[in-house]
């Protein structure tokens, strides 16, 4: 039909118009869709190009405030609520009249340069390639299981299905009660390089750092085929727990925790918990299991085959650009110095937190390490800012034997270092003390440092030392114009006469008694106290209590 009408238009070019309006109407199509099958047919109109073809009335800044107006409507979740005949209507309000062009043209504008809301969305869906080699990057994601379990139930009926019959919880209202209790979690571990993945699960309320820590010792341990210390870990700020995080600092593990919605950024383990969905959990339905446990189990094997390539009639390799192998023969292309074992007593090391240990007046701290049976010493001289008797915050590295990682803040910034346990001798005397006449000093501290330049500063003149404190002593003193300032003069010292006397301040009552018994020595007898008082009742002078003392011991020599 589109033919018949491009003939007809062909043979009366001047009713064009009137014929794809007649078209139009017998197919029920718009006329501007008619006109686009025509041009995309090679049936144009046949007039001449016009010179402002392709050009529009609306400038670029209307037409961004136009996408700016757009984009400010839309919500969190990518649902727009705003758009182009209203936007319009708003601007046009606003005096900007947009060229007059219509919603159709102004939504083609914006395609065309790329400010449409399309296009906007997957133009911040970009993202930069990462490589890494095996251990080098481990992603770890937990995510509610399909299935949980009845404790009190029979054998056969304990399994049920999150979206099957049975209890299904609603994602926006918190667990509680006993259903808390039902909850299955499934925690999941990638290696970046080879794709490699482990699975485990747990029975509990929600994510915890309990069962993080459980999942990533067991993820690491040497009794899997690809094990080992990764370099960095990445996840996301719901597993991000202090202490996991001081556990992972001790065995040298950085740790990185992606921004909130951004699940790009550690894509391959979210590619992980939709394999072990689709091609695991889909399983239970048709063979069943009655218990946590054995769930474990059966997930553990399932991650072996996997990895391995040994599901039968099930093709898992991994591929990309020139890969195509199993994921384990990828991961056994580690290299001897990148497989970092995990200790076995690090599965406790989750609860132990940095502590902080004085520095000692030799430069070193004490600390037990948990890798050694006894207190070491720990030298941390090279510290900057360290002084005796200030503090450091001391955190062991369980990979190391007897490492310790060791912090102080100086001047507002953070210093750290690495220190070994020193080694003593069969005397109990340091390997690196200094033998006898050997002069073996300590780094000075920022405190011994400063006291030097106060000493310089006020210490006495040296004969050609230009010292800060010799400026101080000199007898001339230069002024910021160079003029010379000259010495102060001195004269003869005045010899001042003796100044009197000051007259002696009277004893209280308590202390004139015991002045008086000093004064009488044995003539001194308690009675005399009373007389005291009668006689001096507010205290008396050192003076007349000697007079006094003089007439007693003459009394008793006239009575004697």
């Amino acid at each position: 039909m589109l033919d018949d009408l491009a003939a007809r238009i062909e043979a009366d070019p001047a009713r064009r118009p009137e014929l794809v309006r007649e078209y139009a109407q017998q197919v029920g199509a718009p006329v501007s869709r008619v006109q686009r099958q025509l041009r995309a047919a090679g049936y144009g109109a046949g007039r001449k190009r016009r010179n402002d073809a392709g050009g529009t009335r609306v400038t670029d800044g209307e037409l961004e405030r136009l996408a700016a107006l757009l984009v400010s409507a839309v919500r969190k979740s990518g649902q727009a609520t705003l758009y182009i005949p209203v936007a319009r209507q708003i601007m046009q309000a606003r005096g900007e009249d947009l060229g007059g062009l219509s919603d159709g043209q102004l939504a083609r504008l914006l395609r065309t340069r790329g400010l449409d809301l399309s296009t906007q969305r997957r133009g911040r869906q970009t993202h930069a390639e990462v490589a890494s080699r095996p251990n080098g990057l481990h992603l770890f994601d937990p995510s509610r299981a399909l299935v949980w379990y009845l404790p009190g139930a029979s054998p056969g009926r304990r399994q049920r299905a999150l979206d099957g019959a049975g209890y299904e919880p609603y994602k926006n209202k918190p667990v509680t009660g006993k259903a808390a209790r039902l909850g299955v979690w499934r925690y999941v571990l990638t290696d970046h390089a080879s794709a490699c993945l482990r699975v485990k699960y747990y029975q509990q309320a929600g994510e915890n750092p309990g069962a993080t820590w459980d999942f990533l010792c067991y993820a690491w341990a040497a009794r899997h085929a690809w094990h080992g210390l990764p370099a960095a870990l990445w996840w996301d700020k719901g597993s991000d727990h202090p202490a996991v995080r001081a556990a992972l600092e001790a065995l040298g593990v950085r740790h990185s925790a992606h921004a909130p919605g951004n699940s790009r950024a550690k894509g391959s383990v979210e590619r992980a918990q939709r394999i072990v969905e689709t091609h695991f959990e889909a399983r239970l339905k048709l063979q069943p299991v009655d218990s946590l446990a054995e769930l474990n189990r059966r997930a553990e094997e399932w991650c072996d085959a996997y990895n391995a390539n040994g599901l039968e009639g099930l093709d898992t390799r991994l591929r990309r650009p020139g890969v195509c192998a199993a994921r384990i023969e990828l991961w056994q292309r580690i290299a001897a110095e990148e497989l970092r074992e995990m200790p076995a007593e690090a599965r406790d090391y989750a609860v132990w937190q940095p502590v902080t240990r004085k520095v000692a007046g030799n430069l070193t701290v004490s600390f037990r390490h948990p890798r050694l049976r006894a207190q070491a010493r720990y030298r941390v001289g090279d510290l900057p800012g360290v002084r005796v008797g200030g503090t450091v915050t001391v955190q062991p590295l369980l990979a190391g034997a007897g490492v310790v990682r060791v912090r102080h803040t100086y001047r507002g910034e953070e210093y750290e270092t690495l220190c070994h346990p020193r080694t003593y001798d069969e005397f109990g005397f340091a390997s690196d003390a200094a033998a006898p006449g050997e002069y073996r000093p300590l780094p000075l501290t920022e405190v011994e440092r400063a006291g030097e330049r106060l000493r310089e500063l006020a210490g006495p003149v040296r004969p050609g030392q230009a010292a800060f404190g010799g400026r101080y002593r000199a007898l001339d003193a230069a002024a910021g114009d160079g003029t010379v300032i000259p010495m102060r003069r001195t004269g003869a010292v005045v010899q001042a006469r003796p100044a009197p006397a000051a007259a002696a301040a009277a004893l209280s009552l308590a202390d004139a008694g015991r002045y008086l018994r000093d004064a009488l020595g044995a003539a001194w007898r308690p009675e005399l106290f009373g007389a005291l008082a009668d006689r001096w009742p507010r205290g008396a002078a050192p003076a007349e209590l000697d007079a006094w003392a003089a007439e007693l011991r003459g009394e008793r020599e006239a009575a004697g």
